[in-house]
């Protein structure tokens, strides 16, 4: 059995984005009963994510044996946050793309 390969790459492949989304709303509704509203909010914020490019800020898929598996993005965060910023993740579920 052969050791899994494990990559961490910026969020840039086409796809990265919506799968962003889709995790973050299975994994929700999953382990705590969201509804899709969460799916709506994470849209947002990916999108404004997208259409900006900011120093400190980033986002990152993790891939194991080149399925996505997870994701991280920190963000400066509102002015109350900027001592420590923002950071926010999601234990996806590896899926087939």
């Amino acid at each position: 059995m052969s050791k899994p390969k494990i990559v961490i790459r910026s969020l840039c492949q086409p796809g990265d984005l919506g799968w962003v989304v889709m995790a973050h709303g299975e994994v929700y509704a999953t382990e705590f009963s969201c509804d899709t509203s969460l799916e709506v909010t994470v849209a947002q914020d990916v999108a404004s994510y997208a259409r900006r490019s900011r120093p400190r800020e980033g986002a990152w898929i993790a891939e194991v044996d080149r399925r996505r598996a997870g994701c991280v993005s920190v963000s400066r965060g509102t002015r109350a946050q900027r001592t420590c910023g923002s950071c926010s993740w999601s234990p996806g579920r590896a899926t087939s793309m």
